[in-house]
């Protein structure tokens, strides 16, 4: 159920990362669409990973908005 779950996310999240592909825009959701830890790990694959010289603006985008998912959904959580 887990798995089916974090799956869901991440297929949506892969939406805007198409989305931000195609277009060099994308809407960011108001609410997360992450936890914390699903965040860190997706950042945590980006950083393990290599990309093509045309990616890497988008994948610095990608990067950026988790880090910046991150913050807020940290602030949230300590206040």
């Amino acid at each position: 159920m887990v798995t089916r779950n974090i799956y869901h996310k991440i297929t949506s999240f892969m939406a805007t990362l198409k989305e931000l592909k195609q277009t060099g825009t994308a809407e960011v959701p108001k609410s997360s669409p992450f936890t914390v830890e699903e965040a860190q790990y997706l950042l945590g694959l980006i950083a393990r990973s290599e990309f093509k010289g045309q990616d890497v603006q988008v994948v610095y985008t990608l990067a950026f908005k988790l880090q910046e998912i991150i913050k807020d959904l940290n602030y949230k959580v300590n206040g």
